[in-house]
């Protein structure tokens, strides 16, 4: 079709360690559309209008962000993760797990290994079901830096 529109998503290169190695799932409308490495861009052939775009990790996401194309036009958009969200969101979860393992140990009459399997337990359901925006998506220009 020649009256396809684009769009290049670049992602900055993550300053942890975990989010290096990782691909961030691409979202056109809810339907995967593509995958990116740390430091590296997709480039993905859409229907001119608008559309919702989002970009997935394995534990986290980013805001939506609505883009309108005409036809032939190509849109810049970045990614990358968060600091300040990213830190605070370490900060809260420490201090709760903290909390919880304090609970749990008094439950399991100080037996530190019951209290530590069902501290993990319910960090990592409470890691699955969180919502966290600590991926940021913005529109930007063809010039990354």
């Amino acid at each position: 079709m020649t009256d396809q529109a684009s769009i290049t998503i670049y992602r900055r290169v993550a300053g942890n360690w975990s989010g290096r190695f990782s691909d961030l799932s691409v979202f056109a409308d809810g339907e995967k559309v593509g995958a990116m490495a740390s430091g590296k861009e997709e480039h993905i052939k859409i229907p001119p209008g608008s559309h919702t775009m989002l970009v997935k990790g394995l534990l986290c996401r980013s805001n939506e962000l609505k883009v309108h194309l005409a036809p032939q036009e190509n849109k810049y958009l970045e990614c990358g993760m968060s600091l300040l969200k990213g830190l605070a969101w370490s900060a809260i979860s420490l201090v709760l797990f903290f909390i919880i393992f304090l609970l749990f140990l008094r439950f399991f009459n100080h037996n530190i290994s019951c209290a530590a399997a069902a501290t993990s337990v319910v960090g990592v359901i409470a890691l699955l079901i969180s919502p966290n925006e600590i991926i940021y998506l913005i529109e930007t220009s063809p010039n990354q830096d």
